[in-house]
């Protein structure tokens, strides 16, 4: 039926707008906080944190 179909595409319409300003509002958030000098990287684990020491001790010789 095409009264299903236009209802179907107008709702395609208002979630591509929906995900459109959700994005553009998390870039803003995200240049707001690099501008304000916070750090966006992924938390680092102790894990990373050893093998990193460990990688420093066997170049250092």
């Amino acid at each position: 039926m095409p009264v299903w179909k236009a209802i179907f595409q107008m709702l395609g319409v208002f979630g591509e707008f929906e995900w459109a300003m959700i994005r553009e509002r998390v870039q803003m958030s995200l240049a707001r906080a690099r501008a304000n000098g916070k750090t966006l990287d992924r938390p680092q684990t102790e894990k990373r944190t050893r093998k990193r020491q460990s990688r420093r001790l066997l170049l250092s010789g």
